[in-house]
């Protein structure tokens, strides 16, 4: 009840509307900001290979290479849904099994 009738006073509803412009540019900000923070967080899409591309490198299945990422052998981007795999480390683990 009190918040309802604060919101009632002109002068505090008054206040509130002329701080709305300053709020929208700040979450604006903000969200420009966390744009940003997970781009440059995010493996590079063309550092990254598909589970069919890691397969072809490792010369194993696709079946495989999810099994790998299982197993801990292999990592995968946590930030896409699409199963993205660092090209760093297909290479590592195919300069290993050879």
């Amino acid at each position: 009840m009190e918040m309802l009738a604060s919101t009632q006073d002109p002068l505090i509803l008054a206040q509130a509307i002329a701080a709305l412009p300053g709020l929208v540019q700040r979450v604006s900000t903000l969200e420009a900001e966390i744009a940003t923070l997970r781009k440059a967080a995010r493996p590079s899409v063309r550092k990254c290979l598909s589970l069919k591309e890691s397969a072809e490198i490792l010369g194993v299945s696709q079946k495989t290479v999810s099994r790998f990422i299982e197993r801990k052998l292999l990592r995968r981007s946590p930030l896409t849904a699409l199963v993205r795999i660092p090209r760093e480390d297909v290479e590592a683990l195919a300069k290993a099994t050879l």
